[in-house]
């Protein structure tokens, strides 16, 4: 008989030393487990260092892993990461982890990856729990072990957050990354302390005396030309200048919590509050004087707030804000008001490094608008009608499995109830500092965070909940009708469905995304995934419209092929004169 193959998957989520320990005892378990079971564990082993269970798309070899299963990752438009079949039979059989937070910490990812795991034919095995998707009521449990495991992870992080913030209100700075100028070092008491950098702190002092005559964009070619990098390794540009003129640390106060996770799994970090940031005084030592800083801050706000000066752009009251490319460097095209108040668009890399960086010439306001107005919106009819279809057919499964799922959830409630009552019963009689009344605390809690999860889990499908899906379904089908039944000119329509647009010297392409329920699957999916089965139909995402670049206006296909039938009329009047 055949040995099934197995691949290991193992991760620590910090790069500390002592979690090199706990990776290899992750690969004994694994491979003693593999032996015992009869399977055949072949290689590569994908070993996760220093990474965190929250988000896959952090996560390489995970992803590598799912590669190798015969899966592909799919755009989702939110922070989790699906997959689907890329078409190629998988290498391994079976994927064996310790444990479920190992696999990952979030609930939506892991049930999604799973359920697709297994239509490849691929098991997973996790040890700890004694659970495979091989059982009959592997969703049920599996679910409720992510939920704790997500849990888990949400509270470590309102701990961490916790900690730092009493840190910074205690005056203490300690931040992950040490600012350019300074450097972290160990006291003669073996504690970590922020110290100035005697060569970066002469570059930042430069920076500082030179800012009040140059811009940034002169400072960072400067340094530049010097072969002075960042504190990354990286070359300079202008924001990168006016993040460290604006930076308090240099005056020895930094200010600390200025960005947060909106969600635990969020890959992106969004810009606080004023009042949710704190200020430590006197830190560090300060590089620069408090008078030189405030100079220039006003040298900052003169250049940024005068109406009359030239290269101003206010990307708030720009419609095509972060939505022009260049095609030749993948750079964003930025506004520039010139001369006359005319409103162009330049290359950013051309802009921040000169002609040699990026050849690509600016295009004025006027050409982009009239591309604008010469695309003709389009939507995919027999597209969002399937998808309607199937969001109404995923919501009618809902509905039949809701009675099914309540009955066992209401059935585990009871049961963990009935199994807290007798633990609580049976440590009254137990000695408070004895060793098994410390054990039955601890059942005690778990039990408790079991109770917790299965009451979220049962929040999920109440019928209100179904409800206000369909609520919301209907209202997205009547906006898309509402839509279709626009002018074809309909400025702001277009504006809203403008993915982007890629200028290139020759021409300029628009890319419009096609309304569609993308947004309302990832909700169901986001909301109901791991009651019923994820919908996966996805529609045409986008489409596009190529303009050539003429003198001062774009042509359009139509106005191309009149221009060269006219040519061509006047090669065959010369031939025949």
């Amino acid at each position: 008989m055949t040995k099934k193959r197995a691949v290991l998957y193992a991760r620590v989520s910090t790069e500390k030393e002592e979690q090199e320990q706990s990776l290899e005892i992750q690969e004994e378990i694994i491979e003693q487990f593999s032996n015992d079971r009869g399977f055949k564990l072949i290689k590569p082993h994908y070993l996760e260092f220093g990474k965190s269970g929250t988000n896959i798309s952090k996560r390489p070899k995970f992803i590598a892993m799912l590669k190798d299963a015969g899966l592909k990752p799919v755009p989702s438009g939110s922070s989790d990461m699906f997959f689907e079949d890329n078409g190629l039979s998988p290498i391994f059989d079976i994927i064996i982890v310790k444990e479920a937070s190992r696999f990952s910490r979030n609930q939506t990812e892991a049930l999604s990856v799973l359920k697709e795991l297994k239509r490849k034919g691929v098991e997973v095995y996790f040890i700890a729990t004694n659970t495979s998707t091989t059982d009959d009521d592997w969703e049920f449990k599996l679910g409720l072990y992510f939920n704790l495991s997500q849990t888990e992870s949400k509270n470590l992080s309102v701990r961490v957050k916790l900690s730092k913030r009493h840190n910074a209100e205690k005056g203490r700075y300690a931040p992950s990354i040490v600012p350019y100028g300074y450097k972290r070092i160990y006291d003669e008491n073996g504690e970590k302390k922020i110290v100035i950098d005697e060569d970066e702190s002469k570059v930042v002092k430069d920076i500082f005396k030179q800012y009040t005559e140059a811009g940034g964009h002169t400072i960072a070619r400067l340094l530049n030309e010097r072969g002075i990098l960042t504190k990354s390794g990286k070359t300079w540009s202008d924001d990168k200048i006016t993040r460290l003129i604006q930076n308090p640390v240099y005056i020895g106060s930094p200010v600390v919590m200025k960005t947060k996770k909106t969600n635990l799994t969020d890959t992106i970090r969004v810009v606080t509050a004023e009042n949710e940031r704190i200020t430590i005084e006197k830190a560090v030592e300060p590089i620069i004087s408090i008078e030189d800083f405030n100079k220039a801050q006003n040298v900052r706000l003169s250049r940024t707030t005068n109406s009359n000066k030239r290269g101003q752009h206010k990307s708030k009251t720009d419609v095509f804000s972060e939505k022009l490319y260049c095609a030749t460097c993948g750079a964003r095209y930025v506004r520039h008001i010139g001369e006359g108040k005319k409103i162009n668009y330049m290359c950013q890399t051309r802009r921040k490094h000169g002609l040699k960086q990026c050849p690509s010439k600016s295009i004025a306001f006027n050409l982009v608008m009239q591309g604008l107005d010469d695309s003709r919106i389009r939507f995919n009819s027999m597209g969002n009608y399937i998808q309607l279809l199937t969001i109404y057919e995923g919501l009618q499964k809902l509905i039949d499995k809701n009675t099914e799922i309540k009955e066992r959830i209401m059935s585990e409630i009871d049961k963990i109830k009935a199994d807290e009552r007798d633990t609580f019963l049976f440590m009254r009689d137990l000695d408070k500092f004895s060793r098994p009344y410390e054990l039955a605390n601890e059942e005690l809690e778990l039990l408790s965070m079991k109770h917790i999860a299965l009451e979220e889990q049962f929040s999920l499908i109440k019928d209100e909940t179904v409800q206000r899906f369909s609520a919301k379904v209907k209202q997205r089908e009547v906006s898309l009708k509402e839509a279709q039944n626009m002018e074809q000119n309909e400025q702001d329509l277009k504006l809203l469905q403008l993915h982007n647009v890629l200028i290139d010297d020759e021409w300029v392409k628009y890319c419009y995304t096609v309304q569609a329920y993308d947004e309302v699957i990832e909700e169901y999916n986001r909301t109901f995934g791991e009651i019923v089965e994820p919908i996966s139909y996805q529609s045409e995402a986008y489409y596009e419209e190529t303009f050539q670049r003429g003198y001062r206006k774009l042509i359009t296909r139509a106005e191309e092929q009149e221009m060269m039938n006219e040519q061509y009329q006047a090669i065959e009047d010369l031939v025949s004169n």
